[in-house]
């Protein structure tokens, strides 16, 4: 048994972003019980809707690498 959770955090856009920190630039932290708490940085590239799309997919695709 066991439960799994998904943090995001990160800048996209428009606004925000530095230069060490630019816009699309995306904390995901993701945690199961068997694997632990892993935690990746990530820079996407587009609109903020397109940063949006792209931390979804990449949360769910690093939790289940996880599972």
């Amino acid at each position: 048994g066991g439960s799994a959770a998904i943090a995001v955090t990160g800048m996209a856009g428009p606004d925000g972003g530095s230069i060490e920190k630019p816009v699309g630039t995306v904390w995901i932290a993701s945690s199961t019980p068997h694997a632990g708490v892993l935690c990746k940085t990530y820079l996407f590239a587009g609109d903020r809707q397109d940063i949006r799309d792209q931390t979804v997919s990449a949360a769910l695709v690093q939790i289940l690498s996880q599972l």
